[in-house]
């Protein structure tokens, strides 16, 4: 971390990781993105990182700069079906050649502990959510098998290296790190 030249913590709320990275990374190399209001604001000032709005719409998406490193915790497993790829495919568009996008899911692990099924296609959304700010059907709770995971990333992310962490945050989540290759 102390090398990085640019790293986006993407869904970054009010700072539950933010406030440990901006003591980690070199300064000035740390951004942050959510769409909730006020929250990038409050992290601009207590932290002095820079800082954009996300969009709900994965398409409306304005990204100012490259980044080496893209870190989205607990974002793909609230997303449902019809924008989890999109979201995807916006990110990792985001990073430089070479960059790393590291991103969380419930896996098989969360889905057991949480007695839901993951069908057959490797995906399951429950429109349940805690967020007074999205609504349950964008942001529910999303289970995704390993292998939709990866073919998703195979399918729609050209020149992608994937890397696999099951159950590697708290000890349930799956991470995957996924290289931008040329």
């Amino acid at each position: 971390l102390g090398r990085c030249r640019s790293f986006l913590e993407f869904a970054s709320g009010f700072g539950r990781f933010t406030r440990h990275l901006v003591k980690a990374l070199p300064p000035g190399s740390l951004g942050v993105s959510d769409v909730v209001p006020g929250s990038v604001d409050f992290l601009r000032q207590r932290h002095g990182v820079e800082g954009f709005y996300s969009t709900h719409v994965p398409g409306d998406l304005v990204v100012p700069k490259k980044y080496s490193t893209i870190f989205v915790l607990s974002l793909f497993s609230h997303l449902p079906r019809e924008t989890w790829a999109l979201w995807l495919q916006s990110l990792y568009e985001a990073l430089d050649v070479d960059g790393v996008l590291v991103f969380t899911t419930h896996g098989a692990k969360c889905a057991r502990l949480l007695g839901v099924q993951i069908p057959a296609d490797g995906f399951q959304f429950v429109a349940s959510s805690e967020s007074t700010v999205l609504s349950k059907d964008e942001y529910g709770t999303a289970f995704t098998s390993a292998e939709y995971v990866c073919d998703v990333i195979r399918s729609r992310l050209t020149g992608a290296v994937i890397h696999e962490f099951p159950e590697k945050f708290w000890g349930n989540q799956d991470a995957y790190a996924v290289v931008k290759t040329k």
